[in-house]
C-alpha cells in the first residue's frame, strides 16, 4: 500500500533526528565532518571565498554519510546538512557556519572604529537614534529560480553556467571576478549531480525493501 501509512510508520520517519546511515557511504559522525572541513578551510587560505566555499560544499556532498529511507517519499539524508541546525554542540549546527563566523570577524575587524562606537549597545535589526545599525549578511532567505531548476534539471544548470563561462572566455572578455564565479557554480553543480548519483546507488541497494523505492529510483534517475 502506497498511502495512509503515516500513523503506522511514525516512528521510521523521524531519520534526521535518529539516523540510519548507510553503512560506508561516508563519514558518519558530524564532529568528524566538521573537523575535517576545518582541516579543508585551512589548506584552502588565500584563495577566493566562492573558491573555497565551493569546495567545502564538495567536500559535504561527496564524504558525508547519506542514508535513503524506503518508508519515507522524501527520505533522502545525510551527515552534512548544509543548513541542519540542532542545540548542541558545534556540529549539531550548520557544518560550514564556522565559515561564516570566520568571515563575518574578519569584516568586523576592518570596520571603522566610528561605526563600531555608533552601533554599540544597539540591537541588531533595531539602530540607534543616530541611526546607526549593525545586521550581517542574509544568506538564508532566497527564492530559487523553480522554472529553470524544473525546466533545465541540474545538468540543464550545469550546461547553461558552462556555456556562459565559455562564451566569455571565447570573446576574450571574461574579468577574473567572473572566473572565480563561473569556477565555483560549476564545482557546486557538478558536486551536486555527483551527491543525487550517490543518492541513487544508495536507492538502488533498497529497490526491494518497499513498493515505493521503484518511484523514488525513477525520481532520482530523471534528476
Amino acid at each position: 500500500m502506497l498511502w495512509g501509512r503515516f500513523d503506522n510508520e511514525r516512528a521510521t520517519l523521524n531519520m534526521y533526528d535518529n539516523p540510519h546511515f548507510e553503512p560506508g557511504s561516508g563519514l558518519a559522525d558530524t564532529d568528524v565532518v566538521v573537523a575535517e572541513a576545518k582541516k579543508l578551510y585551512e589548506s584552502l587560505k588565500g584563495q577566493h571565498h566562492a573558491i573555497i566555499k565551493a569546495y567545502e560544499v564538495a567536500f559535504l556532498l561527496d564524504h558525508a554519510a547519506i542514508e535513503v529511507n524506503p518508508a519515507d517519499w522524501f527520505g533522502f539524508n545525510f551527515c552534512g546538512w548544509l543548513t541542519r541546525h540542532r542545540s548542541g554542540s558545534e556540529a549539531s549546527f550548520r557544518p560550514l557556519s564556522f565559515l561564516n563566523s570566520t568571515w563575518l570577524n574578519e569584516l568586523y575587524e576592518n570596520t571603522p572604529d566610528s561605526f563600531k562606537e555608533a552601533t554599540q549597545g544597539n540591537a541588531r535589526h533595531s539602530g540607534g537614534g543616530d541611526g546607526a545599525l549593525e545586521y550581517w549578511p542574509d544568506y538564508d532567505h532566497s527564492v530559487p529560480d523553480w522554472d529553470s531548476i524544473i525546466g533545465l534539471g541540474f545538468p540543464g544548470l550545469l550546461a547553461r553556467v558552462k556555456a556562459a563561462h565559455q562564451e566569455k572566455v571565447t570573446d576574450s572578455i571574461i574579468t577574473p571576478e567572473q572566473e572565480i564565479y563561473y569556477t565555483s557554480v560549476e564545482m557546486a553543480y557538478e558536486a551536486l549531480l555527483r551527491f543525487c548519483n550517490r543518492l541513487l546507488m544508495c536507492a538502488r541497494k533498497h529497490e526491494a525493501d518497499d513498493e515505493k523505492m521503484p518511484l523514488m529510483i525513477e525520481a532520482l534517475e530523471v534528476i
